[in-house]
């Protein structure tokens, strides 16, 4: 029994190391890539990579989006889309591994937020509040 046990807790702790290693080198490929994009503004932005082909990235994650950048306003949100279907390469500049993936950006163009997958408006506003100037 202590076996299972110690099996199951090897793996897990494994699995842990072995994404929490993939998210750091997410980070770092993503900031060389947000050393490119344009900061005129200052502004801080998400960058959204999303696919015609996937339904959460058309449907839901674009509408919630939407409404944030709605609420802020273009004056204190920007947001850069990237479709992966037409520009593959900048997909892989910034590390996307999955659709659709959002990075938010700060208004020096530092990466603060990654979320990989859908990320429900109330946790985009939580992450973007330290970056928004009210």
């Amino acid at each position: 029994m202590y076996t299972r046990i110690f099996i199951t807790a090897a793996a897990m702790v494994f699995f842990w190391a072995a994404l929490s290693l993939m998210k750091r080198r997410q980070f770092a490929v993503a900031n060389r890539a947000s050393k490119k994009l344009d900061y005129a503004s200052n502004t801080p932005t998400i960058v959204y990579f999303w696919s015609d082909g996937c339904h959460v990235c058309k449907n839901t994650q674009k509408r919630i989006l939407e409404e944030i950048l709605g609420e802020y306003g273009n004056e204190r949100l920007m947001l850069t889309a990237y479709n992966i279907d037409e520009a593959p390469d900048v997909a892989k500049k910034w590390g996307v591994r999955t659709l659709p993936t959002t990075f938010l950006l700060d208004s020096a163009g530092t990466i603060k937020c990654v979320n990989n997958g859908l990320v429900v408006s109330e946790i985009l506003r939580k992450q973007l509040k330290p970056m928004i100037i009210q």
